[in-house]
């Protein structure tokens, strides 16, 4: 399996990064999937080369129910919730891969990150993502080149 850091999804209107009204859940996409109407739902790789995330990208994932952890900054040391503890939850919709972690009000690093996203300071979220054999296709459209996940 190829491991690979996830690329960053800035903050719209459309996809925002948010909490419940009683500060219990920080929700949002980790990642969204590609609309060929939509030019912000690809992710520039390097010259040439567009990422694309399919639909089906994370199928296997959910369907074999492996523990994804959510961290701050691909920062392991700060872990915000799990899958397999229940503070995290998965769910995949016509948007996307989207996420809710459960707060813990007396965690620290819990703390710091809520006070981060009601200040305005947290831009975005990512993801990183392993890639089984099968799990990309690169297609030549014209002078570009796309990398589909699927």
């Amino acid at each position: 399996m190829q491991i690979e850091s996830g690329r960053i999804l800035p903050l719209t209107d459309r996809w925002p990064l948010k909490r419940n009204a009683d500060l219990t859940a920080m929700l949002g996409y980790a990642a969204v999937f590609y609309r060929a109407d939509d030019p912000g739902t690809e992710y520039l790789l390097w010259d040439g080369t567009h990422e694309r995330i399919r639909p089906e990208a994370f199928n296997r994932s959910l369907a074999e129910k492996e523990d994804v952890r959510a961290v701050l900054n691909h920062d392991s040391s700060i872990l915000l919730g799990r899958t397999a503890s229940g503070t995290l939850e998965l769910w995949v919709d016509d948007v996307g891969l989207g996420y809710d972690v459960k707060i813990d009000s007396q965690d620290p690093d819990h703390q710091r990150v809520m006070a981060k996203l009601q200040r305005g300071d947290l831009t975005g979220s990512s993801f990183a993502f392993g890639i089984h054999d099968g799990g990309q296709e690169y297609v030549s459209e014209g002078k570009t080149r796309a990398r589909y996940l699927r």
